[in-house]
Order: C-alpha cells, then structure tokens, then sequence
C-alpha cells in the first residue's frame, strides 16, 4: 500500500512539471476552458454578457470581453497556482488532500476592486467547508470573491489565498471577472 501511495504522488509531482512546462496554446487553453465553463454568469456592463470562455474587465462604466487565458503571464492579471503539500488522511477514511496558495498578480496600471475567479468539479473543498478556504469567500455557484475585508488589489501588486482540496492536482480556476 505504501508502494503504491510513493508511486501515485512521484506520478502526480511528474504529472504537475509536466503540466507546468508544457508549451501550451492559447486555443488549447481556451477550448479546454469553453468545455468546462459552458455558461458565463456575470453581465458585462449594462447591455452585454461575455460569452463562454472570456473575462469581463470593467473599468469604471466601460466593459470589455477578453479570452480567458489562464497561463499567459503577459496578461495584465493573472493566477499562480503553487501546491504546498500532499498527503492521505487516516482520519477521514484514507483520502487524498493537497493544500495550495494562489497568488493573484496584478500588473497592470489599475487597483483591482473586485475579481472572480470560476471553479468547477476539480475544487473539491475538504468536507465541503468554508473553513478549508482563506483569504476568499465562496459566492454562488461556487465562484470565489474578495472577502469583504480585502477592499483591493492594488497596481503592480499581489494578493495570496489558499485552500485545501480533496485529491492531488491542481483544480481548474479562470478569473471570470475583474473590477478595477
């Protein structure tokens, strides 16, 4: 048993370089993203929704639909993904849980009001409990936000939260939308 938990997290450490080496194109990213996000909850503005697989950026009363390219770093905003930690816990009947921080970069010229950011079946807080989530809250439909203390991110800055899932990959997280 030992075995095959060393052999199943060498396997997923493998799993997770190769994903975050890979030389990923921007359709692949998209088209994967349209799959799992069919429908964009939030208007854009007042006369416009952003069509599956776009963010909604507004800047005061002006919104713009951009694709969502969750692993281009030349994006002005946009999400690292760090796993701190792996293990099988006993005392819930075996399972896997891994602990991540997310950091939410910001470098672009304005203060990010509010930002958020779509989860899907891979974010799978353990026990299902707020208590396994930090420096964001849940909102419907599983969407995180900005806990109400966090008033901003700033320009040319960055923001941390973290949480602990059920399983051992990272879960699929586009920013959906962003406030300046």
């Amino acid at each position: 048993m030992k075995t095959f938990f060393l052999l199943t997290l060498i396997l997923g450490l493998l799993l997770s370089i190769s994903f975050t080496s890979a030389d990923v194109q921007e359709s692949e990213v998209t088209d994967s993203l349209l799959y799992r996000f069919p429908h964009h909850p939030y208007r854009c503005g007042y006369n416009d929704n952003c069509k599956s697989g776009e963010t909604c950026q507004m800047v005061g009363d002006v919104c713009k639909c951009q694709p969502i390219i969750q692993l281009n770093t030349a994006n002005q905003v946009y999400l690292i993904i760090r796993q701190i930690g792996v293990w099988q816990d006993g005392s819930r009947g075996g399972r896997t849980y891994s602990q991540y921080d997310v950091t939410i970069v910001n470098n672009g010229n304005y203060n990010i009001k509010q930002i958020n950011i779509g989860t899907d079946g891979t974010f799978r807080l353990r026990d299902n409990s707020d208590t396994s989530l930090w420096n964001m809250v849940r909102i419907p439909n599983g969407i995180l936000a900005l806990p109400p203390i966090q008033q901003s991110i700033n320009a040319h800055s960055t923001y941390t939260f973290g949480f602990i899932i059920e399983g051992a990959y990272a879960p699929n997280l586009p920013i959906l939308k962003i406030v300046y």
